[in-house]
């Protein structure tokens, strides 16, 4: 049995209709809640200057310790209050519209590489080249935010599959060099 933190973010504000949800995975053995949400607070604060200024994200106060191998909560950690507002002052792609990290392992889990994925929501127009695809500069911020994240010393990024219930450090972050639009959350 792995034991991971369970680090959430809620997102708020007109870049996020009806509001979002990302979720964060980590090596309980690696570092502290508090690190890991802390690492978590780093990695958005990032990518803050590649979202627009109405939408805002706030880690969950509660990081929750959770059993891969039964999905369940075993435990929880009160972490320090860490939010902010995107501070691109400009129009907003629309709201489906958003940017895409993907975490890479090296594991494969039913003949597949195991993977998972952030999307980043309220991305700005000044962001998006003529022939409708990310600017350079954005792919460049968000590739070396989550390249900080993976190689945190005080946390293990993990990627964790609740199908298989498995879980694995990342090894590789990729960011699409196109648009995403996220149609559905999975907690």
């Amino acid at each position: 049995m792995a034991t991971l933190y369970r680090v959430g973010v809620d997102w708020s504000g007109t870049g996020v209709q009806g509001g979002g949800r990302s979720t964060h995975y980590f090596d309980a053995a690696a570092g502290t809640a508090q690190q890991a949400a802390t690492a978590v607070a780093t990695f958005w604060g990032a990518v803050d200057a590649f979202i627009c200024s109405t939408a805002r994200w706030d880690i969950d106060q509660e990081v929750s310790l959770v059993d891969s191998l039964t999905n369940s909560i075993v435990d929880s950690d009160f972490v320090s209050a860490a939010g902010a507002t995107g501070t691109d002052g400009s129009a907003m792609l629309p709201p489906a519209t958003q940017g895409l990290i993907q975490w890479r392992t090296t594991i494969f889990v039913s003949g597949r590489v195991l993977r998972g994925r952030t999307y980043v929501p309220a991305p700005p127009e000044g962001q998006s080249e003529v022939s409708g695809i990310p600017s350079a500069a954005y792919i460049a911020a968000l590739d070396a935010a989550g390249t900080a994240l993976v190689s945190d010393a005080n946390s293990a990024l993990q990627v964790y599959s609740t199908t298989h219930k498995v879980a694995t450090d990342v090894s590789d972050v990729t960011v699409w060099t196109k648009w995403a639009s996220l149609r559905t959350r999975r907690d």
